[in-house]
């Protein structure tokens, strides 16, 4: 499944440019390692938190590229049966004033495991506000990311 990543393209998908697998000895672990492209510019966290800092609006224009762009992301990976799992602001990445990047695939799009999938639900305070209910348990579809991509468009209309 790591291999379709290195095959998305899409002007709004950060590209993956190559995968290797490393063993870490201090862990006793096998790491999957996924090398992306960068943007330079930061992310959409940081632009969120940056506006709330100053008391500012995203402006509406920005808000409606924004949704453009990630709808025309999401359809893309979704008609390819991928759902991203981990849809936030700081997975997708700013890539100009009015331009934006979904990212970080990796581990969510990868995950397989149940019993790990609820060790990573319970220990992510952060992870969680952006999640869908049913991923709770463990069910994901492609409205899974819809749901986050809502959250994400009402944490930027509320800056």
């Amino acid at each position: 499944q790591a291999m379709d990543l290195l095959k998305l393209c899409h002007s709004n998908i950060c590209t993956y440019k190559e995968l290797f697998v490393t063993w870490n000895n201090k862990v006793s672990s096998l790491f999957l390692c996924l090398v992306m492209q960068h943007s330079g510019q930061g992310d959409l966290s940081a632009l969120i938190k940056e506006k709330r800092q100053k008391s500012e609006k995203i402006t509406h224009m920005v808000v409606q590229k924004f949704l453009g762009q990630m709808v025309d992301a999401l359809f893309y990976i979704h008609k390819q049966n991928i759902w991203h799992r981990n849809l936030k602001p700081s997975n997708i990445l700013v890539t100009g004033e009015t331009s934006f990047m979904l990212s970080d695939f990796s581990t969510e799009t990868l995950m397989k495991d149940e019993l790990k999938w609820k060790i990573r639900v319970e220990e992510g305070r952060y992870f969680k506000s952006w999640m869908a209910p049913e991923t709770f348990g463990f069910s994901f579809t492609e409205k899974s990311d819809i749901w986050s991509l809502g959250c994400v468009l009402l944490d930027m209309l509320s800056c």
